[in-house]
């Protein structure tokens, strides 16, 4: 039988869950006007792979078919450890992010056990479809891949058109290539 603890325990985190999916519904429902010509859109899988991996990405994904987007950071502290992926969940940009899960070593993703984010969360099935795919080496025709026009490794602003289309800023994908 349950302890007055556990079912508060059990409560709280069920309405966090709920308030989760709030947040989830409201900024995936906001609209807003895109320039498909855009240079920060990515398209290959291979340099989305490098992206995402490479230390201190963030990207947003967005459906084609219904607009719904969510925001992802996806770092990684030091080089011996995994990659963890956070959501942002907020109006700031730079503060609002909650950890979901982690990308290990051999590439598989997992929901973290201390993420508040519920597996059957839309951002958290986002992820998850979208990591799949990436692992697979094949990218959705339904699925737009969009970076912030940062340094996935540094957080530098690109300002080298090459380096803007990659996400990867000069001095940083010459440290990645050796």
């Amino acid at each position: 039988m349950n302890t007055e603890h556990e079912f508060a325990a059990e409560i709280q985190r069920r309405e966090q869950a709920e308030e989760q999916q709030r947040m989830d519904f409201k900024f995936a429902r906001e609209e807003v006007s895109i320039d498909p010509s855009s240079p920060h859109r990515m398209t290959d899988v291979a340099a989305v792979r490098t992206f995402v991996l490479a230390g201190n990405a963030r990207f947003t994904l967005r459906s084609k078919a219904t607009g719904t987007r969510f925001t992802f950071k996806v770092r990684q502290p030091s080089d011996t450890k995994p990659h963890f992926v956070s959501l942002l969940n907020g109006s700031s940009n730079e503060e609002d992010y909650q950890f979901l899960g982690t990308i290990f070593k051999d590439g598989a993703y997992r929901r973290g056990q201390r993420s508040h984010i519920t597996d059957d969360a839309p951002s958290a099935k986002a992820f998850d479809w979208f990591w799949k795919r990436v692992v697979a080496g094949k990218l959705s025709e339904q699925l737009e891949v969009w970076h912030e026009g940062r340094c996935c490794r540094c957080g530098r602003t690109l300002t080298v058109p090459e380096s803007i289309a990659s996400g990867i800023g000069p001095e940083c994908a010459k440290r990645m290539q050796s």
